[in-house]
């Protein structure tokens, strides 16, 4: 991940560092499943944006070398996927009885 802007202040900073950890910690979970990196070989070089709201924070994740990349969103044209929903909404799409639902909007 490039290293953040010194003009972007302490919250960009901060959002940096989380968006390393969290990379980190996908990848992690990733390397248990050995059918996983296999699978998201088929997303590489794809683009995906996760918007939350309360308070307002937009990240980007790509795949990249079978890895996942957590970065700033880019101003390049839309991402292939992108989703909007408050942190709990997204945190629900992980519970096992909400497997194959999309939600709604």
């Amino acid at each position: 991940m490039p290293a953040p802007e010194s003009s972007g202040g302490p919250a960009s900073s901060l959002k940096a560092m989380a968006g390393e950890a969290l990379s980190f910690a996908l990848n992690r979970v990733i390397a248990l499943d050995p059918d996983l990196p296999g699978e998201l070989a088929r997303l590489e070089g794809r683009r995906f944006r996760a918007t939350w709201a309360g308070p307002e924070w937009t990240l980007e994740a790509r795949v990249e070398s079978g890895r996942i990349r957590i970065d700033k969103p880019a101003d390049a044209p839309e991402p292939d996927f992108s989703v909007r929903a408050s942190l709990a909404g997204l945190a629900g799409l992980l519970r096992p009885e909400a497997k194959g639902v999309l939600p709604v909007g």
